[in-house]
């Protein structure tokens, strides 16, 4: 499954002993903060899980319909 997390600014999730149960999935940690609706559609186009770890990203419809592959948040 292609998963991302967003706005993981201090790079920390990788070193969380719950983060080996992504193992065999394709993860994508972004650590910077989007908000443009296009550049968070171009980077979350093949996004399958989006985990948000934060509360700085908003998630709204215009972005949802843009990510026909999300299946999970």
């Amino acid at each position: 499954m292609k998963v991302s997390i967003l706005d993981d600014y201090f790079d920390t999730l990788r070193t969380l002993k719950c983060f080996g149960k992504l193992a065999g999935h394709d993860v994508t940690i972004w650590n910077d903060h989007v908000q443009d609706v296009d550049t968070l559609a171009q980077r979350l186009r093949d996004t399958e899980a989006l985990v948000l770890i934060r509360e700085r990203t908003q998630i709204r419809t215009p972005l949802l319909e843009r990510l026909p592959k999300l299946r999970l948040i």
